[in-house]
């Protein structure tokens, strides 16, 4: 799947809930960073797919903070994911500036890291939100001069 992905162009959901990929995880993370700008996936969802501390990799963490990523929604319930690995989770959030939305319950995470989790997720849905106006604004000053042309 991963390797497969790598020369998608297309597809902007991958919804592999319930399938217990493990550390397929590190494959599909390497396709996000060997792709760059063509992967457009804004939905992944890795629920109840038997993803463990040590399936955490630094490939799946470098890939949350890329610049390239493209994900908005990224779904990780109902794993065996811990407090120290949703540290590291976390922590690449704070690089990452597309993620709106995590799922991340129902994983035995500690209640603080969990919300912290969360506020970074809110804070991207902020940005994405001021992002949107600005494109808005443009285009309608975009179109706005070309009528008075």
């Amino acid at each position: 799947m991963g390797k497969g992905l790598r020369g998608n162009r297309n597809l902007q959901v991958f919804i592999l809930k319930g399938n217990p990929i493990c550390g397929a995880i590190r494959e599909i993370a390497a396709s996000f960073l060997q792709n760059k700008k063509a992967l457009c996936i804004k939905e992944l969802d890795l629920s109840k797919c038997s993803i463990e501390c040590s399936h955490v990799t630094r490939e799946f963490l470098e890939m949350i903070k890329s610049p390239y990523t493209t994900i908005k929604t990224l779904s990780l319930r109902d794993n065996f994911i811990k407090t120290k690995s949703a540290e590291w989770i976390k922590d690449a959030l704070k690089e990452n500036k597309t993620i709106t939305k995590i799922h991340i319950d129902y994983n035995p995470i500690k209640p603080n890291c969990l919300k912290q989790i969360l506020t970074l997720c809110k804070r991207n849905h902020q940005l994405d939100e001021i992002n949107q106006k600005n494109k808005n604004i443009y285009e309608l000053a975009q179109k706005k001069k070309k009528y008075k042309n």
